[in-house]
């Protein structure tokens, strides 16, 4: 019990840290396109075992981002991640991701789903430190994605998706 005590409380001080720690983006310029593929090379294998189709669309197909290439790759994990608990067991499951020109004078990054969508009544709550409906969750990777969003002076928005699910809109200046 002391053993299995003391594994939590590392768990949580680790995400504690990677929450509270002091995020200075390193900018660069790069296609959107570089990061969707990364993304589709990473979590691909695991988005096949569990039956889940993933596509990505940029347009227009050279749009760049002047962002901190890891600290994106990063929260989109998060929201891939979460997707995909959201698809467990759901026949048809599928996740998309989408960039686009934002107003024109910004990037718009998405991560839709077309699992059961967010619960109205937590819609407030979902981005609070250490708020979580999982189980096993430590309500680390929607806060850490605001967190990563708001030091690249943009803004994270919540809708649904068309049909069923979430989608998660990354708005960059």
């Amino acid at each position: 019990a002391v053993a299995r005590r003391s594994e939590g409380l590392l768990h949580f001080v680790q995400s504690y840290r990677r929450l509270t720690r002091n995020l200075v983006p390193r900018m660069e310029r790069f296609p959107v396109r570089r990061i969707f593929a990364r993304l589709e090379r990473l979590m691909g294998p695991d988005l096949a075992d569990r039956g889940i189709a993933i596509s990505t669309s940029v347009e227009p197909e050279m749009l760049e981002l002047s962002a901190d290439a890891e600290l994106i790759d990063q929260a989109l994990i998060n929201l891939i991640r979460n997707a995909m608990d959201a698809l467990k067991g759901r026949p048809g499951a599928r996740i998309s991701l989408a960039a686009q020109l934002d107003d024109g004078a910004g990037v718009a990054l998405s991560v839709s789903d077309n699992g059961p969508g967010v619960d109205p009544a937590i819609r407030d709550k979902i981005f609070v430190p250490f708020y979580t409906t999982k189980r096993t969750g430590t309500g680390v990777g929607l806060s850490l994605t605001r967190q990563i969003v708001l030091v690249h002076d943009g803004a994270v928005e919540l809708s649904e998706t068309p049909g069923g699910g979430a989608t998660f809109t990354l708005r960059f200046k």
